[in-house]
């Protein structure tokens, strides 16, 4: 499918292209699972890249939880540039002379993720995650003593002093 009338259309400041559904600090530039009305939900292992614009106004207001103009999703994407541009790759930035680009799936790996757990700071209007009595333990140490035991947990909790 060629996008090119309906990039020049919206006048899109960038194009962001994905195969996962978080990017640039944990926003969601393809929008929350339940909005996909012309489009399956964004999933990372189904061999899918998704296409996203930006204008200006748009990329703003991913950072408080906006998201793109959904443009496609398909397995391979041909980009053909005419003029230098700036881009990023993995997040780093480079100039791009004019080129003909392929981008595609080339492999996938298994990743290994770590359980959440609750965090110390709780959550907005959860009353179960605000104890009616907070203790917090406070141990006070040196400067002398910390130089000298910061290698040895041990060693620091034997130096303090419990308030």
């Amino acid at each position: 499918t060629d996008l090119t009338p309906k990039i020049q259309e919206l006048k899109f400041q960038c194009i962001v292209f994905l195969n996962i559904p978080r990017y640039c600090a944990g926003t969601m530039p393809w929008g929350n699972p339940g909005d996909h009305h012309d489009f399956e939900p964004q999933r990372h292992d189904d061999g899918y890249i998704e296409v996203i614009g930006f204008t200006m106004a748009s990329l703003a207001a991913l950072q408080v939880g906006g998201h793109g103009e959904r443009l496609h999703q398909c397995r391979e994407v041909m980009l053909l540039t005419y003029k230098s541009i700036p881009m990023q790759v993995d997040g780093e930035p480079c100039r791009l002379a004019p080129a003909m680009i392929r981008i595609s799936l080339r492999n996938q790996a298994n990743m290994v993720q770590k359980s959440k757990r609750r965090t110390s700071m709780p959550l907005l209007n959860d009353p179960q995650s605000v104890p009616d009595r907070l203790r917090i333990r406070v141990n006070k140490i040196s400067l002398q003593d910390y130089e000298g035991f910061h290698y040895d947990k041990e060693k620091l909790r034997e130096a303090s002093i419990s308030d």
